[in-house]
């Protein structure tokens, strides 16, 4: 019995640490704008987080990105697609806040990386490469734990 309660404890706190509660999904939102509101700051964070994640996994710029440049990520080709995938992104993040608008959002860049047969590791790595660099640009107000939850909630949708 006591293995039991153990098990429910440990599952719980486990569910309860992915959980992108309601104050979780407005501080990501208010620490995106911060992150991600100017143009200059979106292009600048666009190179930083391709370049980190194709550091990771060098094999995704043939796999995916040969047709945008992805072996340069200063090309206009390229840098117009990062926009393109951030401007995804943010869209979701937007919508943290009304759940039927976000799923409709995570349901719709599932489809369109599904046909790509983009998997599962990709979204894993360009999450944690993306909460690394919003945390080092917010610094010591970051909270980790929100972002943790609800990035991982993007994720997991468009897996």
């Amino acid at each position: 019995m006591l293995k039991y309660l153990l098990f429910a404890c440990l599952v719980a706190v486990v569910a309860a640490e992915f959980k992108c509660e309601e104050l979780q999904r407005l501080k990501v939102k208010q620490q995106w704008a911060q992150t991600y509101g100017s143009v200059g700051n979106r292009k600048t964070l666009n190179r930083h987080l391709w370049e980190r994640i194709f550091d990771r996994i060098p094999e995704a710029i043939d796999t995916y990105f040969q047709r945008v440049r992805g072996d340069n990520i200063y090309s206009a080709d390229f840098t117009a697609h990062a926009a393109r995938l951030m401007g995804g992104y943010d869209m979701s993040i937007g919508q943290l806040d009304d759940p039927l608008v976000f799923d409709a959002e995570v349901a719709h860049l599932k489809s369109q990386h599904g046909s790509y047969g983009v998997t599962a590791n990709y979204f894993d790595v360009f999450r944690e490469e993306l909460v690394k660099i919003v945390g080092q640009r917010i610094g010591e107000c970051f909270d980790k734990d929100a972002w943790d939850a609800c990035t991982k909630l993007i994720a997991d949708g468009m897996k």
